[in-house]
C-alpha cells in the first residue's frame, strides 16, 4: 500500500525543465561571458583561459601563425565581454562557405547527390584590417 501512495505521488509531480529560474539566467551569463560557472548537471565548469603567446597549433594554416598573442587576447577580451547575440553575429561574419574541391568516390553519380556540398573556411581579423584563414581548433 505504502509503494502504491509513493508512485501515485510520483506521476502527479511535475518535472522541472532545464532552462528555467532565476538560476538558469545567472550560469547562462557567467558561461557567455567565460567565467566559471555550474552547469545543468551541477558540475563546476572552469573559466575560460586566455590564449597564450605561444603556438599552440600545428595545422597547414598559415593564418594561425599570423596572429600575434596580442592580436589573440584582445580578439579573446571583445568576443567574451560582448552579449550572446554579438558573439553569434561575429562567429557567423567569419565563417565563410566554399565549394568543395575534390571529390571523392561514392555510390552517387551525381555530385548533388552527396551530402558534402561545401566547405567551411573559418576566418579571423589579424590586426592589420585584412582576415587570414584560421582553422577551427582554439588556439
Amino acid at each position: 500500500m505504502k509503494n502504491r501512495m509513493n508512485i501515485e505521488n510520483d506521476s502527479n509531480t511535475k518535472k522541472q525543465k532545464y532552462g528555467t529560474g532565476i538560476n538558469f539566467k545567472v550560469q547562462q551569463k557567467l558561461k557567455v561571458s567565460g567565467k566559471e560557472y555550474v552547469s545543468r548537471k551541477g558540475k563546476s565548469v572552469p573559466a575560460r583561459k586566455q590564449p597564450g603567446l605561444e603556438m599552440v597549433c600545428k595545422c597547414y594554416n598559415d593564418g594561425c601563425k599570423k596572429i600575434k598573442g596580442e592580436e589573440k587576447k584582445k580578439l579573446f577580451n571583445n568576443f567574451y565581454s560582448s552579449d550572446l547575440n554579438a558573439q553569434g553575429s561575429f562567429c557567423m561574419s567569419h565563417i565563410h562557405l566554399g565549394e568543395v574541391k575534390r571529390r571523392r568516390n561514392g555510390k552517387y553519380t551525381d555530385p548533388r547527390e552527396s551530402r558534402r556540398q561545401s566547405t567551411i573556411y573559418y576566418t579571423l581579423p589579424d590586426g592589420s584590417g585584412s582576415t587570414v584563414k584560421v582553422c577551427k581548433k582554439p588556439s
